[in-house]
This record gives structure tokens, C-alpha cells and sequence, in this order.
């Protein structure tokens, strides 16, 4: 059943979080992140070594709850389920925390010392 639309849904969010087309954005809970649409709300968390997306109307109220291994059902592949939800929580952590400025950031900052000679120095 893997063309049910929930299962569309998941695999579009991590397509455009992969490529950093989707913004995320913290929450209370360090373990949840949150994408926003027009009238919905998504959010993925981790709670121990399993991973949920949550879907939510504009009053802040749960349509769907799913997680890894019911994803797995209806993709028929556990693993590629955990993966996907794995590495969409990744990345919406990484952009709710801004990695991409944070890396910016320290590379400017390392880039200031282009003339300093302790950079020669072997490893």
C-alpha cells in the first residue's frame, strides 16, 4: 500500500527537508520540530529509538500520529521507514537550529586567520 497518501506525504517532506526546501522550526519540546502550511501543522519527533509524524489542524488539534514501524507496514520495508523518518528528523532539526548559518559562521571565522603560521603546522 505504499501509494496510500500519508505515506506520499512523508516521503515529500523528507524529499524537500533533504534538500533543505522545507522550514522547520523548534518547539517546547527539544525532541520536536515543526514545519507550518497554510491551515496544518506537521511535526516529527524522536522518543527513544523510534521516530512520529504528527499531522495537526489550524486549532492545534491531532488529525494523525505515525510512527516508524506503522510506516513500515504500509511501505512494506521497516528499515527504509526508520530511515526516512530518521533523516527527516535530522534535518529538521538542522534547520530549526540553523546548522547552515551556525557552519557559515565558523567558516568566516576560521577564514580570519588565512595568514596566521600556526595553520602550517603538519598534523
Amino acid at each position: 500500500m505504499a501509494d496510500h497518501p500519508t505515506v506520499t506525504l512523508i516521503r515529500k517532506l523528507h524529499e524537500r527537508t533533504t534538500a533543505g526546501r522545507l522550514r522547520w522550526e523548534e518547539t517546547a519540546d527539544s525532541s520536536v520540530f515543526q514545519a507550518a502550511f497554510p491551515d496544518y501543522a506537521v511535526q516529527i519527533s524522536e522518543r527513544g529509538e523510534d521516530y512520529y509524524l504528527r499531522i495537526f489542524d489550524s486549532e492545534g488539534g491531532l488529525i494523525d500520529d505515525i510512527g516508524d514501524v506503522e510506516l513500515g507496514s504500509l511501505i512494506g520495508n521497516p528499515r527504509e521507514a526508520l530511515v526516512i523518518l530518521r533523516e527527516t528528523f535530522t534535518n529538521a532539526r538542522r534547520s530549526a537550529k540553523g546548522l547552515d548559518r551556525a557552519v557559515r559562521s565558523i567558516l568566516d571565522a576560521l577564514g580570519q586567520d588565512d595568514n596566521d603560521e600556526d595553520d602550517d603546522i603538519p598534523p
